[in-house]
């Protein structure tokens, strides 16, 4: 085979970006000949690699993209084995041996050889014989191959060393003979031979003397008799017979009496590798002889109720280390009374008190025929009757541990608790009988974890320690060093074992840390907030018990964590009806006002989170009548100011407004109004000025624009001195994980931990652990409703991508660009900041090529080719359009394709004035235009332009949230008509692929804030070689 330069240099780069483990077990791979022969066509290289199954296996040759079947991550061995093969015959000529071997196709050839070894060959039809290698498995007949392939990494071994009979016997034997083509050979005989059949022993029993009689009497009371079996085949062509005694344990071949054929011995169901001198049926005939007499006190003491399962568990101590091991050990129960057999209600059987129990591994039960009812001598020297069916029968039944086939229970160190307090337990709901040594039955005991808290400042800071029922304070101190110190299991001093997750311990030292608060060696806790108080007694993982000074704040948390009064009615001066869930909206921000603390009210867009919010100011104002001022104060995005200003003197005119903003901003007009309104970045400069001010309340508008908790206006909100702040968004948890807490910081300090100790807890960026315990800290305090759920009149919105192909200039200019970006990913070091520019440039050029131009052409871009073709369509059909770029220059660009065509659009960037923005809505929901041309930021909040029943997406952005705002212009209460969603994606573009970013950042959002399962990952560097990487 023959590759160019660029197709070697792409899989030498393939292989390069492998794992060392995963690049060695690929050269094994290859080096086996686990390849099949490979195909090439259209640049396409495609072959089997035989694992443990057989794998199908793509690389494309010029960009060394791969695809495996296999459900390893990528690219995998088989992916590196099918890489290097190819380079191997590019390199060089085929061997000596491919080259000998052109078209023939070989059949199994099978060798009994005088050794007790099987050789493995292969032969075609002109008589050429090869060994059967890994290398040589493509030359194999299909069928023949299929019957190797379980033993695929056996047969390297079994081409220089041949295969025992024991080995055949077991692994092949049975298939070889049913496959009329596998031609068959004694030793180096050059005829070959035939198979005449498969053939089953005959058994007898016949009675032998134990030479230890006398003895055993004197030792047991009784007498042992000892059966031994003896097996009779017989030739299936001439008939003579063959006699044998203990001496076949597996399948092997017979020659048969002229060498011209051979027979299979079949492995007796009834054999097994140790003698079972004992059978029941036998026994049984004996009644009345002087044998049943010798035996009758034996018979009188047999164990004949059960069986039943029984698990016995032990602690084995490591004299040299002092560390435990959990053994168990699953056996069949059999006793002389079956009140022997019951379950001690108290708990778990304690080794020493179920004495009258015998135990028989389950290894001992037949795996192969029809169980059979015996009798066994027990080590204790008791004689056991086995019932065979019943036994199979248990080990049928679903058992809720794993055991190996000897019954053995392994138990991993870090599963010790979870078998302790949950395996156990269910094992014996299964009626599974459990013996427990003493010395480890504090394993299974869950115990009371309190933490005492008492008032050490007020109502704010509190003091507190742990206390654990059953433990003095020195135990405790043992089960604190042993959490430190990473170990599942500590002894005390009174010589029993405990465990510190299967105790509850370790869960409240772990709650303890994500909320940052530290235990001393002793148990006592450094300073509790009341944030942190409320934390703990949300995730509920130990009691709290209050003392003097602590009681009235964990009244106060109790009366939070419940569920907000529904009878909280709008004042009546409130000009506006409230829905029904803006009802409930009101009364969840009255409650968090009653309780002190804040909140995040997160309806989707369009529900009316501001008047919501209007209805509480105005009713705290109203009731609070001959007290001081009650201030309010709003900090949102400039766009937005000159709404809230609006709403309030609509729904609230009895309210006095100061529009904090602008150059001349009076201290003293300020707090003579009832609400301050104010933009990020103006409270950012003056926040020292309002640190002493007593807000009753504070909003937060858009808190998304504040997820950044290290940025100047986070840190600056941080100073607000309110009795409740609550964050309005629609978007709690925009891009990662993170933005969530620092909503929860700036509303309830403390609450979800330290930054840290919460990534550490529930995951950072898109991982999420723990969702359900996340899920029940949060809900107190976030209120979210999707339109979906509550606006059933509000008309559906449909979503399209349309799919557009590029133009061959802006393909070309794309690809170069791709290319330049691959390079810069492959040099070391490079900074994400480089790659993520080069991610901007490849989507700027999938909306238009030459955006840098003084005037760029638009139909140099399949976008506006596109576009160009439906404007009079949209002119005509739609009532209105709304078009979003993130990139002014692009909506620049299609203003001048709309002037060409006569059309004049409306325009709205960052730039433009707040007056202006106001001026355009109110122009746009009049009909003086058609189209308006949005920046995505800009126009993402504050603007409702229910006239449109059309949104165009431009190009993609990272983060869903962002385009579902500006979708929500339309989108909302007031709009009367069906609102079409056209998302334009440039093919083959990196855009594709930040649609399916899109997806897993939705699913982060879904699975937490709107309660939905899914999976998410964390990004890393390979997804954005992924995004640049051809599609």
């Amino acid at each position: 085979m023959s590759l160019t330069e660029s197709q070697i240099d792409a899989l030498h780069r393939l292989l390069a970006s492998m794992p060392p483990a995963t690049h060695r077990r690929a050269t094994d791979y290859a080096r086996s000949g686990y390849v099949s022969p490979t195909n090439v066509l259209s640049g396409r290289a495609t072959a089997k690699v035989f694992g443990n199954e057989i794998y199908d296996v793509a690389i494309r040759l010029e960009s060394g993209t791969s695809t495996c079947t296999c459900p390893a991550e990528k690219p995998c061995k088989h992916i590196g084995a099918f890489a290097i093969v190819l380079l191997r015959e590019a390199a060089s000529t085929p061997t000596t041996e491919v080259a000998s071997l052109p078209d023939e196709e070989f059949v199994l050839t099978v060798r009994f050889m005088e050794t007790h070894t099987v050789l493995l060959n292969a032969t075609s039809p002109t008589g050429k014989v090869i060994p059967v290698t890994r290398n040589n498995f493509r030359y194999l007949k299909p069928a023949h191959r299929e019957i190797l392939n379980h033993i695929g990494s056996y047969v390297a071994h079994v081409a220089q060393r041949g295969m025992p009979y024991r080995d055949f016997g077991y692994v092949l034997l049975e298939r070889v003979v049913k496959d009329k083509d596998v031609l068959f050979y004694f030793d180096l005989e050059e005829q070959p031979c035939r198979f005449a059949g498969l053939v089953k022993p005959q058994s007898e029993i016949h009675e032998l003397e134990d030479p230890n009689d006398e003895a055993n009497y004197e030792k047991f009371g009784y007498r042992r008799v000892r059966f031994e079996r003896s097996h009779t085949a017989f030739d299936p062509v001439t008939g003579e017979p063959f006699t044998f005694k203990y001496n076949m344990y597996y399948p092997t071949v017979k020659r048969g009496a002229d060498g011209s054929y051979f027979y299979v011995m079949a492995v007796p169901h009834d054999i097994a590798s140790s003698v079972r001198p004992y059978f029941l049926e036998n026994i049984e005939r004996m009644q009345g002889s002087q044998v049943r007499r010798k035996w009758q006190h034996a018979f009188e003491t047999m164990a004949k109720a059960g069986p039943k399962l029984m698990l016995s568990v032990m602690g084995v101590e490591n004299p040299k280390t002092g560390r435990l091991t959990l053994e168990g050990k699953l056996e069949f129960a059999y006793a002389q009374s079956s009140d022997h057999l019951k379950s001690n209600d108290g708990g778990s059987e304690v080794a020493e008190g179920a004495r009258p129990v015998y135990g028989i591994s389950v290894s001992q039960q037949k795996t192969h025929g029809a169980p059979v009812n015996e009798i066994v001598q027990h080590k204790t020297g008791v004689l056991i009757a086995r019932r065979g069916r019943e036994e199979a029968a248990l080990l049928k039944q679903k058992i809720p541990f794993k055991f190996t086939s000897l019954g053995r229970v392994r138990v991993a160190k870090k599963n010790y608790a979870d078998f302790m307090t949950h395996e156990i337990p269910l094992a014996k709901e299964a009626g599974i009988l459990v013996r427990i040594n003493d010395n480890i039955l504090g394993l299974l005991v869950k115990s009371a974890v309190t933490v005492d808290v008492k008032g050490a400042s007020g109502i704010d800071w509190f003091e507190g320690r742990i206390q654990v029922a059953g433990l003095e304070t020195g135990q405790l101190q043992e089960v604190i060093k042993a959490y430190r110190q990473k170990e599942e299991l500590v002894k005390l001093k009174n010589g029993n074992w405990l465990s510190v997750q299967g105790s509850g311990i370790g869960d409240v030292l772990k709650s303890l840390q994500r909320l940052g608060i530290t235990a001393d060696a002793e148990g006592n806790l450094g300073r509790i907030s009341f944030a942190q108080l409320a934390s703990l007694e949300a995730e509920k993982e130990a009691a709290l018990r209050t003392e003097a000074g602590a009681g009235m704040a964990l009244a106060k948390i109790h009366q939070l964590l419940e569920n907000f009064e529904t009878a909280a009615k709008p004042h009546k001066s409130l000009l506006a009806k409230l829905r029904h869930y803006q009802l409930e909206g009101f009364q969840f921000l009255l409650h968090l006002h009653r309780s002190e603390v804040g909140g995040i009210l997160a309806d989707d867009m369009g529900l009316g989170k501001t008047v919501q919010a209007i209805a509480v100011i105005n009713a705290i104002s109203t009731g609070a009548a001959g007290a001081s001022r009650n201030r309010f104060l709003v900090v949102c995005p400039l766009a937005a100011l000159g709404v809230w200003e609006g709403e309030v003197q609509k729904f609230s005119p009895n309210l006095s407004v100061y529009r904090w903003h602008g150059p001349e901003r009076s201290y003293k007009e300020a707090l003579d109004s009832d609400v301050v309104i104010t933009t990020f970045a103006t409270f950012t400069l003056d926040a020292e000025k309002f640190a002493g001010v007593n807000w009753q309340m504070a909003f937060v508008d858009e808190a998304q624009f504040v997820k950044n908790f290290r940025s100047k206006a986070a840190h600056a909100l941080r100073k607000i001195n309110a009795r409740s702040i609550v964050c309005l968004t629609g978007t709690p948890l925009e891009n990662y994980l993170e933005d969530l807490w620092a909503l929860f910081d700036l509303i309830f300090p403390g609450y979800l931990g330290t930054a840290q100790s919460f990534k550490d807890a529930y995951g950072g960026h898109l991982e999420l652990n723990d969702r359900e315990g996340l899920m029940r800290k949060i809900r107190p305090f976030m209120l979210r409703r999707r339109k979906a759920e509550v606006l059933t009149e509000l008309p559906a919105k449909t979503e399209m991508v349309v799919k557009i192909p590029m133009t061959r200039e802006q393909a070309k200019v794309y690809e170069a660009a791709r290319i330049r970006a691959m390079a810069n990913l492959g040099k070391t070091g490079s900074p994400l900041f480089d790659l993520l520019k080069h991610l901007t440039n490849l989507r700027r050029i999938a909306c238009h090529p030459y955006l840098e131009a003084e005037a760029p052409d638009p139909y140099q871009s399949g976008k506006f080719e596109y576009l160009d073709s439906k404007l009079i369509e949209l002119s005509v059909a739609s009532e209105g359009v709304l078009v979003f770029s993130q990139y002014t220059s692009v909506l620049r660009v299609l203003q001048t394709l709309m002037k060409s065509r006569g059309i004049l659009p409306l325009y709205l960037d960052g730039k433009t004035p707040e007056r202006t923005r106001r001026t355009l809505v109110e122009k746009f929901q009049a009909g003086s235009a058609k189209f308006f041309l949005i920046s995505l930021k800009a126009g993402g909040t504050a603007l409702t332009l229910t006239r449109a029943d059309t949104v165009i997406h431009l190009d993609p952005w990272w983060n869903p949230a962002a385009e579902n705002q500006a979708t929500d212009r339309a989108h909302r209460i007031g709009q009367k008509k069906h609102v079409m969603v056209y998302k334009l994606i440039s093919e083959g573009s990196v855009e594709e692929k930040v649609l399916a970013l899109q997806g897993r950042k939705r699913e982060l959002f879904n699975e937490l804030i709107d309660g939905e399962e899914a999976k998410s990952n964390r990004i890393t560097r390979d997804d954005i070689a992924a995004l640049l990487e051809k599609a």
